[in-house]
């Protein structure tokens, strides 16, 4: 009789449970090292969506006269209104948990902003309330508040809201603008932009300096210097100099020279002073001065700015008649001197320029 031998290949099921046996030692800490690093990444992302949201708040109540978002509804649709406003970007209601954000505010112990989510487990919340300060876990939920900017106490050294200290330091904006000022108290105000009187400006109100320091403004599209005295004005200064902006009216720097000389209002027309042209300049000139004598025989008389000096014998005539001699001296009418002039006052003449 002949046997005949087969072969039989694969494992053995000894063999099949002791391959799984050594299969499930070496993957285990695998999978147990992966799963504790989904549940780390899981509170990290967690922990950092919380954080914004919480951030978001204050930034929002800070520049809206501290009041939180949507607190007239008890801030339960704050993650919406954020995000329309721009404050959150573009952050999901939802967290990786895919359970949903809430928020709440409330006045209950000052003024706070409350995020609350549902995590996977207990232990998770608890490590979630671990690193966030002022948090509670309660199962598997964790809550996370948040003061209003004014009342966090590790911000009262930097620049407190309520007015109650002064800065230390210089406000740094970037070239970004201030907006909504009610009024503004300062000793003085450095302007930089250097502009030229005349040119063309942007918006009305702006305010920029010329190369001389001077303050234009933009009226109309134009920058223009503030109303004053016009280029060109003549004025009298109780001064040893002439002030900012005027020159001494001598002549020269395209001046008229009027040192040592009374001014008078050009005539237009009226007939007191024909003839002359702006800026013209009128030598001296008085009034006719006048008088009168009379002389006959032994008799003499004289009036005005004449009168008798003294009397002679007839043998200085070789005439049988007393004469007489007639002198004129102007100051026996009128106040004299080497020039004409009325009662005056010194001053220093400057003319107006840009």
């Amino acid at each position: 009789m002949k046997h005949s031998m087969r072969t039989n290949k694969g494992f053995t099921l000894i063999e099949l449970l002791l391959v799984m046996m050594i299969t499930s030692i070496l993957v285990g800490p695998y999978i147990y090292q992966k799963t504790v690093e989904l549940k780390d990444e899981r509170v990290r992302i967690t922990m950092s969506e919380i954080s914004d949201i919480a951030t978001s708040a204050q930034n929002y109540a800070a520049e809206q006269n501290l009041k939180w978002p949507d607190e007239d509804n008890q801030c339960r649709s704050a993650i919406s209104l954020m995000r329309d406003d721009g404050y959150l970007g573009s952050l999901s209601d939802i967290s990786i948990y895919e359970t949903s954000y809430s928020t709440l505010c409330s006045s209950i112990n000052g003024s706070r902003f409350f995020v609350e989510v549902e995590t996977k487990t207990s232990a998770e919340a608890e490590i979630l309330a671990s690193y966030l300060p002022s948090s509670d876990a309660s199962g598997k939920s964790i809550s996370f508040s948040v003061p209003l900017p004014s009342s966090i106490p590790a911000l009262d050294h930097l620049l407190p809201r309520d007015g109650s200290r002064p800065m230390t330091g210089n406000l740094n904006l970037d070239n970004n603008d201030i907006e909504d000022v009610n009024q503004i108290s300062t000793e003085t105000v450095l302007l930089n932009s250097v502009v030229t009187k005349g040119s063309s400006c942007s918006k009305n109100g702006l305010i920029a300096r010329n190369n001389g320091g001077l303050i234009l403004s933009c009226n109309q599209g134009v920058w223009t210097g503030a109303a004053g005295s016009p280029e060109g004005m003549l004025a009298h200064f109780y001064l040893d100099s002439c002030p900012d902006g005027w020159k001494v009216a001598d002549g020269s720097q395209g001046t008229i020279d009027a040192r040592g000389k009374f001014l008078r209002s050009l005539d237009l027309g009226r007939g007191l002073d024909l003839g002359r042209n702006l800026g013209s300049t009128q030598g001296d000139a008085i009034r006719n001065i006048t008088g009168s004598g009379i002389a006959s025989g032994g008799y003499a008389n004289a009036r005005g700015a004449f009168y008798k000096s003294s009397g002679y014998n007839p043998q200085d005539f070789n005439g049988s008649e007393q004469h007489y001699t007639a002198n004129f001296d102007a100051s026996r009418v009128v106040p004299t001197a080497n020039e004409n002039r009325p009662v005056n006052l010194a001053l220093l003449t400057c003319q107006k320029f840009d």
